[in-house]
């Protein structure tokens, strides 16, 4: 986001969340909630980063990828300043606020995924004897057949 104005920079993000959004089989971290109880309610990292940023979605983010200050001639980037970078906030994100959240989710995709390879193991296993015993049967009645 270095080499755009924020302008610009509105609209990739515009896009590239259309983008996202149009292909459902990309699951995305819902980090912009926390739970209360049993009702999700607007992170307060979150709403405050908005209300700075004047910006009613935030996702998907745009970084500076750099380790440090970038002069150019026109000004300089600097990947720390919130101004230019959302690098800082989705590093607090990530790791201080929902750190364990994160955890949770990638242990609950583990397990799904777990469950779906044992069911579809589970799956090929009955197919395989199954076409097993039809062979049999079929190999018994040419034998029976036969005499």
């Amino acid at each position: 986001s270095d080499t755009m104005t924020k302008e610009e920079a509105s609209a990739f993000r515009a896009e590239v969340a259309t983008t996202l959004a149009s292909h459902r089989e990309i699951q995305l971290y819902d980090w912009r909630y926390e739970e209360d109880g049993d009702e999700k309610v607007l992170d307060n990292g979150v709403a405050a980063y908005r209300k700075k940023h004047e910006r009613q979605e935030h996702s998907p983010f745009t970084i500076v990828a750099s380790s440090g200050k970038r002069i150019y001639p026109w000004g300089e980037c600097d990947p720390e300043n919130e101004d230019h970078s959302d690098f800082s906030f989705l590093r607090r994100l990530v790791l201080q606020e929902h750190l364990y959240a994160m955890k949770g989710k990638a242990v609950e995709s583990y397990k799904a995924w777990e469950e779906g390879l044992r069911s579809a193991a589970a799956r090929l296993a009955e197919e395989q004897r199954l076409a097993a015993e039809e062979a049999r049967l079929s190999a018994d009645r040419e034998v029976a057949e036969e005499r």
